[in-house]
């Protein structure tokens, strides 16, 4: 209850507003002025070895095979009907660009605006301004093609019981930042209208009405720098690892992800205040929080730092409202490939933390929805995440400071805090104390003899690991031979070796069928690649994977398994030998 108490909720809530107040801009520059707003308070908290990686933002560069978009500068952006009215402001909502639109003339462009999901593309939209219900990302392509200036959209995605219609999000434009991929090499440009605008638009159109719309935008691409900031709270025994705490910035969401940084920055200041006044000792472990690009930054920095020891990752992204917002806490659970007791900590730690306020929440398979990619057991670094997604305010104008929920943060910083405090102090003399209740649960609700076996002894490897995680060890490999189902007559046995670590981005193309993998922000290609040990077969691979999705297909599992790891062997990822 102390630690709860010590949360400073102006503190954390100034944190999240100044954030927002650079990245809503959504320009390079603004980028920047965060940065330097956070190395100033890590070193205010009291943070040692504050650094600045400047991970490289030139839409070439890759970390692992992430690859960081082009600088990107937005000084003024405009769209508006020929009497002047606007319908479209940079200055009054900055996520009325589409990011990485393209500069036009200082005077503008004036253009016929006209209804493309009318009729079916072609030379007709040379020269004119396309209006669409979808998003920018989807007409972008046959724009090119087809020699169309630029783009509107009041595309929304809906999310049932959280965002149901247009009325829920009247006055606010949609944050693009999937309109033109990493970089814009064109003269294309995109702008977001608010429902109620977009639909005022659609109706003159649809009433035979010609429409010209003065179109402006004053930006520019360039290679620069994406920031990833991080500081350290020492700790007293090097030889036991680091625990590595990562959320993300340079998103205009006070929630997502102003929330994730401002709440992890006050969960430090809260620990060294605890040292300080004598409450706790310093941690054995030392803790590194470091804040930067989604995935690309995490990916940065952990490339960067090799002989840094982190042993367990946790992930804070969109925390700071749900009854607003119509959300509701996640857990985002490691990958049953790098499943670990931290699984069982993090469920046991929000079960606790009921005794404050009883408080709905949802245990989440993996997915990719974060830097929680960090689970891939290539880093050899089990992940959990809290994020509360989707949201009312999800990925628009919505997502403003006042949204944000003072006991929503104030919880959550105590079960990041809770959970940090073992971790750090973790040893023989003071373990980890765990019930492995959720691993229990996990092992009963299994299905089929695999998943029975599985879970047996993932809940025997796990205590070992703890074990070994208390005394500082590198836990041991989880390599049980299961009984797996005999594979059928006449497939060769193979084995699959990864080469390049982190999760894939690129699509991926199978030169045997020409199937094409699309692995970005896709967990199905990467639970598969997760299950590689260098020794498992493909059969065995396809198998587990099989299991993990919830099926007993094993046949064609093992298709889709041999033909991502072709698609793998090609293009460098793994290498696929004969056994």
């Amino acid at each position: 209850m102390e630690m709860y108490e010590k949360f400073n909720w102006q503190r954390c809530f100034k944190y999240a507003s100044r954030i927002w107040e650079n990245d809503r801009l959504l320009s390079n520059s603004a980028f920047l002025r965060t940065a330097e707003y956070i190395e100033t308070e890590m070193r205010n908290i009291g943070l040692e070895e504050v650094e600045v990686l400047n991970a490289k933002a030139d839409a070439r560069t890759m970390y692992a095979e992430w690859i960081i978009p082009r600088a990107w500068e937005i000084r003024s952006a405009r769209l508006s009907y020929e009497d002047g009215e606007i319908i479209a402001d940079y200055d009054e909502i900055p996520c009325s660009v589409s990011m990485r639109s393209a500069k036009t003339p200082k005077e503008g462009l004036v253009l016929e605006a006209v209804d493309a999901d009318k009729q079916e593309a072609g030379e007709w939209m040379r020269g004119k301004l396309l209006f669409s219900s979808k998003p920018a990302s989807m007409l972008s392509d046959t724009a090119l093609k087809y020699g169309a200036s630029g783009i509107i959209t009041d595309y929304f995605p809906l999310y049932e019981g959280i965002r149901e219609s247009a009325e829920d999000v009247s006055g606010a434009a949609r944050w693009d930042c999937e309109f033109m991929g990493n970089t814009n090499n064109t003269s294309l440009f995109a702008f977001n209208l608010t429902p109620e605008r977009g639909e005022q638009l659609r109706k003159r159109l649809a009433a035979g009405e010609k429409i010209n719309l003065r179109a402006f935008v004053d930006s520019e691409e360039f290679d620069g720098f994406a920031p990833t900031i991080s500081g350290a709270i020492k700790g007293t025994d090097p030889s036991l690892g680091e625990i590595f705490l990562y959320a993300h910035l340079y998103e205009p969401g006070a929630n997502d992800n102003a929330s994730g940084c401002a709440v992890l920055m006050e969960v430090m200041n809260m620990y060294l205040s605890a040292i300080r006044d004598g409450t706790l000792q310093s941690p054995k472990r030392t803790i590194r929080l470091a804040l930067g690009q989604e995935c690309m930054g995490s990916n940065a920095y952990l490339i960067h730092h090799p002989e840094r020891d982190e042993r367990i990752c946790l992930d804070a992204d969109m925390i700071g409202t749900e009854k607003i917002d119509n959300a509701i806490l996640g857990i985002c659970h490691s990958p049953y490939s790098n499943w670990s007791f931290l699984d069982d900590l993090i469920e046991e730690t929000v079960q606790t933390a009921q005794t404050f306020a009883p408080f709905p929440y949802h245990s989440r398979p993996f997915s990719i929805s974060s830097d929680n990619m960090l689970a891939d057991p290539y880093f050899k670094m089990p992940t959990v995440a809290l994020i509360t997604a989707p949201a009312k305010s999800y990925h628009s104008s919505m997502d403003t400071p006042d949204r944000l929920e003072e006991g929503v943060m104030r919880r959550n910083a105590w079960i990041f805090f809770t959970m940090l405090q073992k971790l750090s102090m973790a040893s023989e003399e003071t373990p980890v104390s765990l019930t492995f209740a959720f691993t229990k649960k996990k092992l009963a609700e299994a299905k089929n003899p695999l998943e029975r076996e599985f879970w047996r002894a993932k809940a025997e490897h796990i205590r070992a690991e703890l074990a070994s995680f208390s005394k500082g060890e590198i836990p041991p490999a989880f390599e049980t031979a299961f009984s797996f189902p005999k594979p059928p007559a006449g497939i060769t046995p193979l084995r699959a070796v990864r080469i390049i670590d982190g999760c894939m981005t690129l699509p991926k193309t199978d030169p045997e069928t020409g199937k094409t993998f699309y692995p970005a922000w896709n967990k199905t290609p990467h639970l598969p690649l997760f299950w590689i040990n260098g020794k498992r077969t493909v059969w065995e691979i396809a198998c587990l994977t099989a299991m993990e999705e919830g099926n007993n297909d094993y046949e064609r599992a093992y298709e889709e398994c041999l033909s991502l790891f072709r698609a793998l062997d090609k293009c460098g990822n793994v290498n696929l030998e004969s056994i």
